[in-house]
């Protein structure tokens, strides 16, 4: 299901080819990244201020982020983000919300591993600035999309998709124990939907997490990143090798993919009457 996932195992070297008219990363000019320092300062600040007041976060998930930061190299607003959103609020009491490891949440689903978390938001901090619109497809427990609207600010967006409702009944729960005003102001909205088509009616998107393998990388999504965007997805055929890729558009439009390592996620779910791809 779009939610489950397990760790990160290497890091490969880049894609040897690539399909669909994608260019490998690194070919990418330098001019066309983004800057991914500008405004961080601002938003550190606003995030540490949003946690002093509401003292929402313990002290185990804030040692817990604190390790995450020394073997993951989380930093910055994403740090920040991780710190304020405590996972204990996305995990069934019955589960262990500060280990490092993928927890059950029920509907066959399970949250990420946190290491996957900040590798996620690492990878798609430049793109996670305030005023930024974001795609999260299989947002299962929510803790991602409460993380990423944070990070994006009262003038951005994200919109969370999963196929199951109750899977999105559960996130809009989760998110409410600390975060109502994220949904209240329309910030983050968590809806069902289809993994495979994202949101064309809400595109483009500067940034799109998705977090379950899909077979190839999907035309869909790609054509929904903005120029200058940026989507991590892993990608191979369930059972086989699979990876997480960081796919990016420049000025232009055009899409460059970069393998980042080796993973196991389970297969981006199709919704009934779609063709194979």
């Amino acid at each position: 299901r779009h939610s489950n996932n397990c760790a990160l195992r290497g890091t490969p070297p880049l894609l040897a080819h690539v399909r669909r008219g994608l260019r490998r990363a690194d070919d990418l000019e330098p001019g066309k990244r983004r800057d991914s320092n500008m405004g961080d300062e601002e938003l550190i600040g606003a995030l540490r201020e949003r946690i002093a007041e509401r003292r929402v976060t313990s002290p185990d998930w804030t040692s817990a982020v604190d390790r995450l930061v020394r073997t993951t190299g989380l930093a910055g607003p994403a740090m920040e983000a991780m710190r304020a959103v405590d996972r204990a609020e996305f995990v069934p009491g019955d589960g262990a919300p500060y280990l490092d490891a993928p927890q059950r949440i029920g509907h066959a689903a399970t949250i990420s591993a946190p290491h996957m978390h900040a590798m996620a938001l690492n990878l798609l901090s430049a793109n996670l600035r305030p005023g930024c619109s974001v795609l999260d497809v299989g947002s299962g427990s929510g803790y991602l999309s409460a993380a990423m609207a944070l990070m994006v600010g009262s003038s951005g967006h994200v919109i969370g998709i999963d196929y199951l409702e109750p899977l999105v009944a559960l996130s809009r729960r989760n998110v409410t124990k600390s975060h109502s005003e994220l949904l209240e102001s329309g910030r983050l909205r968590l809806e069902v939907g289809d993994g495979w088509k994202g949101r064309p009616q809400e595109a483009p998107f500067d940034a799109i997490h998705v977090g379950a393998a899909a077979a190839d990388v999907p035309q869909a999504l790609v054509d929904q990143l903005k120029p200058g965007g940026r989507m991590v997805i892993p990608v191979g055929p369930a059972g086989g090798d699979q990876f997480f890729m960081q796919v990016d558009t420049d000025e232009s439009g055009k899409a460059w993919v970069k393998r980042l390592g080796s993973v196991v996620y389970v297969p981006l779910v199709r919704i009934a009457g779609q063709l194979e791809v």
